[in-house]
This record gives structure tokens, C-alpha cells and sequence, in this order.
């Protein structure tokens, strides 16, 4: 599949409940992140969209949100709180 991560035009694309990870490169990408979003490279029917399958839009407030959300949960983590 390439082209555009969208579940709205997609009624086959599933959504899967898993726990939290960081957006990070092999974890997958919040369904909501990746919809509407440029798909930089072909995956594979059946796989998981992850972050660098999908183009980040610049100058978005989610994704700054969520970068800023995932620094925290790691100071938490960490005991830095």
C-alpha cells in the first residue's frame, strides 16, 4: 500500500489497541498520526504503519505534542519526575 495513511477512505484498515510506546522509527504510529498523512515508503499488506513509514507534517501540533508528551513518560520512567 502507498500513497495516503487514511482510515476514513480505508473502511479494511483496522485499528489495533496495543500498550503505549514513544513515536519512534520501528514502533507503530498512533492510527490518528498517520491519517491524512504521506506514506514515505510501500508497507506491506497487513503490517503495522510506523513512524517512518509516514512523512511528518510540518509544523504540526499533534505530533510536537506527542514528541513533548513522550520526553515526559520517559523523565517518569526514568524516576525524573
Amino acid at each position: 500500500m502507498s500513497g495516503r495513511a487514511s482510515a476514513s477512505d480505508r473502511p479494511d484498515l483496522l485499528a489495533l489497541m496495543q500498550r503505549a510506546a514513544a513515536v519512534g522509527d520501528n514502533n507503530p504510529l498512533p492510527l490518528h498520526m498517520a491519517n491524512g498523512n504521506l506514506l514515505q515508503n510501500d508497507v506491506a499488506a497487513g503490517s503495522l504503519i510506523a513512524a517512518n513509514n509516514v512523512a511528518a507534517p510540518e509544523g504540526s501540533v499533534l505530533w510536537s505534542l506527542r514528541r513533548e508528551q513522550d520526553a515526559h513518560m520517559l523523565k517518569m520512567a526514568n524516576g525524573e519526575w
